[in-house]
């Protein structure tokens, strides 16, 4: 009975086609669409539930490259935009999403590891995120034919913060390098793995040659803001019990109540945007 009447109060609190930030611009960060229910995973049904509700509520899907030039008064955008992104290049997002998302006629950017493509996600994982397939680079280009963005996420899905300068310098730009050798596109955005960056990374992925970065804090991003600490919301971390509270909680976030979703769920997302750490 408390899970029903907490559920209510949300649905009053977030009317339906009501967005309460207009103003700024959201984006979703997913990793894996599975039902292993890993840490980084997201079952389908929920995802389609999310991406469902997105199509019917008119929503406009934007990449990481647009939305960037948006938030740069270089570009103009409908008053309903969402940035969808996927983080890491795991295989699931080309046989999972990719339909998905190609039925609504929707794009999004995936942030791939770019010396893992092939392989299988080997590196220092959090407990209880298993080995998965990454995307071959057959995959990949795939997903840049049907009009995905294709962003940098470093080589080796390295913690930036905690490297040497001229370690996390190469990290970057080398990403940048061989995506863009391997698929002929051009890679202007970049995820910091982990969400974590501080000024030192910042400064080497704009000296790389990105126009913009993303972290995992989950917080809108106003016009005139820095692009190389944009906010996402972490999908991931909803860890809901149907596709319908999936749905719930993207609505309260893109209405700018998800403080209201964090205190009536229990869940401990903390919207704030990170200072970058001096070093």
């Amino acid at each position: 009975m408390r899970a029903v009447l907490k559920r209510w109060l949300l649905r009053v609190l977030v009317r339906p086609g009501v967005d309460g930030r207009r103003s700024c611009l959201p984006a979703l960060a997913y990793h894996s669409i599975d039902e292993s229910g890993s840490p980084v995973s997201f079952p389908l049904s929920h995802f389609r539930a999310q991406i469902e509700w997105l199509a019917s509520h008119g929503y406009q899907a934007l990449t990481a490259r647009e939305a960037g030039a948006a938030l740069a008064g270089r570009a103009r955008i409908g008053e309903r935009a969402v940035v969808l992104t996927f983080d890491d290049g795991l295989r699931s997002v080309s046989e999972t999403a990719l339909p998905v998302l190609a039925e609504f006629g929707f794009a999004a950017t995936v942030f791939c590891a770019a010396g893992y493509v092939g392989k299988v996600c080997g590196w220092d994982r959090a407990p209880g995120i298993p080995e998965m397939d990454m995307m071959s680079w057959e995959d990949i280009r795939l997903l840049a034919d049907q009009g995905w963005e294709i962003g940098g996420h470093s080589v080796s899905h390295a913690h930036l913060p905690a490297l040497a300068e001229a370690a996390r310098r190469e990290e970057i730009a080398e990403s940048r390098r061989i995506l863009q050798d391997r698929t002929g596109c051009s890679v202007t955005s970049f995820a910091y793995p982990f969400g974590e960056f501080d000024q030192v990374s910042a400064d080497a992925v704009a000296e790389a040659g990105f126009s913009s970065a993303w972290t995992m804090d989950p917080i809108g991003n106003l016009p005139g803001c820095d692009l190389f600490s944009l906010g996402r919301f972490n999908c991931d971390r909803i860890q809901s019990d149907s596709p319908d509270a999936a749905e719930l909680a993207i609505r309260t976030y893109l209405s700018g109540r998800y403080g209201w979703y964090a205190l009536l769920t229990a869940r401990r997302l903390r919207i704030r945007r990170r200072a970058r750490r001096k070093q």
